[in-house]
Formats: C-alpha cells, sequence, structure tokens
C-alpha cells in the first residue's frame, strides 16, 4: 500500500422500502485496499430505522459509471485504483455479511474499516424504513 488516500461523498435517496445495494467498491487486482463507509441518515420525523450490510461478493446487476474520487492530499501525484459504483440495475441479494447495523433516521454511523483483497468487492445494502428517508454516504480509502 502506498498510503493514498481518496474520499467519495454522495446523497442518497430511496423510492421504496425494500433492500437495495447503493454503492458497490471493487479492489485493484494488484493490492489490498482499507475500506469505511460512514452514513448520515437523515430524519423524516417518523422515527424510521434503516438496516444496513456490508456484504462481500455481490454478484450481477448493471454498475453505473464509476464514482470520482477526491485525494485527500493534493500532492498525492498517484492514481486511484479502486473502483466505486452505484448501480441501475440491482445485483442479487448474495455476498457475504461482514457488518450489519440498524441506523435510525437523524443519526450518523460509520462502519469498521474493511481491508478488500485485489480485485474483490464489498458492497453497502439498505433497507429504509421510510422511503422518504435520504443520507448522506462517505467512503474512505486508503490503498
Amino acid at each position: 500500500m502506498s498510503a493514498l488516500r481518496a474520499t467519495y461523498k454522495a446523497a442518497l435517496t430511496f423510492s421504496a422500502t425494500t433492500q437495495v445495494s447503493k454503492f458497490k467498491f471493487t479492489a485493484p487486482t494488484n493490492q489490498k485496499v482499507w475500506v469505511m463507509f460512514g452514513i448520515k441518515m437523515k430524519g423524516t420525523g417518523s422515527g424510521a430505522y434503516c438496516p444496513t450490510e456490508l456484504r462481500r461478493g455481490t454478484s450481477g446487476g448493471t454498475p453505473n459509471s464509476a464514482v470520482t474520487w477526491v485525494k485527500q492530499s493534493g500532492l498525492d501525484t498517484e492514481t486511484v485504483q479502486g473502483t466505486g459504483q452505484d448501480y441501475s440495475v440491482q445485483p442479487s441479494n448474495n455476498g457475504s455479511v461482514v457488518q450489519a447495523e440498524v441506523i435510525k433516521d437523524d443519526r450518523y454511523f460509520t462502519f469498521k474499516p474493511q481491508l478488500v483483497n485485489g480485485g474483490e468487492t464489498l458492497d453497502l445494502w439498505m433497507t429504509p424504513g421510510s422511503s422518504a428517508m435520504t443520507c448522506d454516504l462517505v467512503v474512505d480509502i486508503e490503498q
């Protein structure tokens, strides 16, 4: 690892209360990457909860274009090799659950950092208790 650090931030919305994968990280084939997800659920006033899981090895689906990572140091000349994507068509609900949490609206939660081996994936799955819920997602990586 070269200690290159980068961040991606996004506002997420939901159209239903069914489980969906909201983000996929794929490590480059030639190295391991530390990945950390932070989620700020925005209050709907309903007291709703959002069961959330990190899963390894989710398959299928149609990912959108890769996101643009923001390097935490502008002096870093290396290229971010890990790929972050959301989905236009949902993947199969499979893969191994690495960590699961239930996040209440108007709360912030940071998942413990996960080491993703070369070529492996780590997905964020969410089941909002209300389709009116929204959240801010922050994904930090170190490769």
